[in-house]
């Protein structure tokens, strides 16, 4: 192609084909930030069409619940988001890692730390009715 990349950039090619997910890895990185894991998962539940039953002195029907739905950030795919987040920090970490080893960097250095694993830990569901 008739240039060359600054050997710093291959270093952190080969980290991130080694990294075990390196196509999650890209994906974000093109994106410019982390996966969504949903930091403070908020349900809302919603009265949907009542269910009738016989009220038996009066021989009328009445209403004796509704269907509720639950809308929002429902535990599956809070779930299914912080999985997708957990094997991004992993192989994210991974590439950290091998970057820090003395020599593999040689214009550049890391700051800071790898994402933590699961963030989520101190924070739990919001439920609103």
């Amino acid at each position: 192609m008739g240039f060359e990349a600054p050997r710093d950039a291959y270093a952190v090619a080969e980290a991130v084909s080694r990294c075990g997910d390196p196509g999650l890895v890209r994906q974000w990185a093109l994106i410019g930030e982390a996966p969504d894991w949903t930091p403070e998962p908020v349900i809302t539940w919603e009265k949907g069409s009542p269910i009738w039953g016989r009220w038996e002195k009066k021989r009328r029907l009445r209403i004796v619940g509704y269907h509720v739905f639950a809308h929002g950030d429902v535990p599956a795919i809070v779930d299914e988001r912080r999985s997708v987040y957990r094997r991004w920090a992993i192989a994210v970490a991974k590439v950290h890692g091998m970057l820090a080893e003395p020599g593999v960097l040689h214009d550049h250095q890391l700051a800071g730390a790898p994402a933590p694993l699961t963030p989520w830990e101190n924070s739990g569901p919001v439920m609103d009715r």
